[in-house]
């Protein structure tokens, strides 16, 4: 296990904790993705002679706050203590990672609230979107953790699942020799990394681990519409896939552009245009995702509009696309855009719970949002000259995706939406 140890004074005397366990690798994870998703969400649910309710209350004396997820080979655990309490935490922690006792009721109880929770995404167009985009043009084969299903196929897979393939995943898949541990606050880092080596220094996966990789590949564009009856208001969303790494060259100027376009709350050209002057748009913006190990990201578009201003909505999105590629952006919106990113890393750096994921190493194969600017990610140099055409984007529509249906929900979804997962 790596650790990443930042021992400082805290008010309260806090402690923030992120440890991430990769598991498996493309192979030996086919087929195995709601196994993976469920074995997580069970974590929480019984552990060595610990029933759900006795966990939450450990937690609770400890005043402590503990959140475990899991998707395509990763498993994310954020965890929240005070100094008196943290080698007490770890104890519980190494409990329920390592002697998990999944319970048979509580399997039936997750799997019937997941089952549901999909059952209701049938009438939200958002999901309905976010699923159909993350299926547009996908290349892997059924079975692959980056296959995207229909909503039938995950139902019908996880009404398959049975209890004890949870039981094997965890004895096969789980190990912390990949594992990294990232903790911030009020401690003491020597006898925290002597108890972390007891505790995991021998808890090895039987199966291997290798990063499941996500490649570039050229889209081809398309647009569909998607019919969500009974619902008010409708939703948009275009998504471009880019060839670069949050460490090219381009990445700065890009960060700036999705800020000036729409990434500045209700203040950016979109939100100016379609929502301030035409009002055909109750929220609009842009988003962009930067992939920290491959040549492969993300940027795109949203929009909740009435339903009869589709077409005006697309003109005006057009149009100021056009215009920004046109004529660039000014002095001013730079300023604007950068001080934007900068002050919001700022306050991010302030918080050591958004600051204990950032000093773990790189966790996950998944693209992270662009925020704020870092050593990798540096938005804070770029100029209007740069940011006039962003890099690497073609936006005609031969090169895009784009989904529109009723929707209710003004958060766009990112480049994965639709796989839901149960709730811990």
């Amino acid at each position: 296990m790596q650790l990443a140890l930042l021992a400082k004074r805290t008010r309260g005397s806090t402690v923030q904790g992120s440890l991430i366990l990769r598991l498996g690798d493309a192979q030996t994870l086919r087929g195995k993705k709601h196994a993976a998703a469920l074995t997580a969400a069970m974590l929480l649910r019984g552990a060595q002679g610990l029933t759900r309710q006795q966990i939450a209350d450990r937690l609770d004396a400890l005043k402590a706050q503990l959140d475990i997820s899991g998707q395509d080979g990763i498993v994310t655990v954020a965890f929240e203590t005070r100094r008196d309490q943290l080698s007490e935490m770890l104890d519980l922690l190494r409990t329920i990672l390592r002697a998990p006792s999944f319970p048979a009721a509580e399997f039936e109880q997750l799997r019937s609230q997941w089952l549901t929770a999909l059952e209701v995404e049938r009438s939200q167009p958002e999901s309905l979107a976010g699923r159909a985009l993350a299926r547009h043009d996908n290349p892997y084969p059924k079975g692959d953790v980056r296959y995207a299903e229909s909503l039938d196929e995950q139902l019908a897979a996880i009404k398959a699942l049975r209890f004890a393939e949870l039981q094997a995943f965890h004895r096969a898949f789980y190990g912390a020799a990949h594992a990294q541990l990232a903790l911030i606050g009020d401690f003491d880092a020597p006898a925290v990394t002597g108890q972390v080596k007891r505790l995991f220094g021998d808890w090895r996966a039987r199966q291997a681990v290798a990063r499941i990789p996500t490649p570039f590949r050229a889209h081809t564009g398309e647009q569909i519409r998607l019919a969500a009856p009974d619902k008010a208001n409708a939703f948009f969303v275009a998504r471009l896939r880019l060839p670069l790494r949050d460490d090219s060259p381009d990445a700065a100027a890009l960060a700036i552009a999705s800020r000036v376009l729409g990434g500045g709350s209700l203040k950016s050209r979109l939100a100016d245009r379609l929502r301030h002057q035409e009002g055909l748009s109750y929220d609009v913006g842009a988003f962009l995702q930067l992939n920290a190990y491959e040549a492969n990201s993300l940027m795109g578009l949203y929009a909740i509009y009435a339903p009869g201003n589709l077409e005006r909505l697309q003109r005006g999105l057009n149009e100021e696309l056009a215009r920004f590629v046109r004529d660039g952006i000014t002095e001013q919106e730079l300023q604007d855009a950068r001080s934007g990113l900068l002050e919001a890393a700022r306050i991010a750096r302030t918080q050591d719970g958004a600051l204990s994921p950032a000093r773990s190493p790189r966790s996950s194969t998944s693209s992270a949002t662009c925020t704020s600017p870092s050593p990798r990610k540096p938005a804070c140099r770029s100029s209007p000259s740069k940011t006039s055409t962003p890099p690497s984007a073609d936006t005609s529509t031969p090169h895009t995706s784009s989904r529109s249906s009723p929707a209710t929900s003004p958060h766009p979804p990112p480049s994965a939406a639709g796989r839901a997962h149960p709730e811990a």
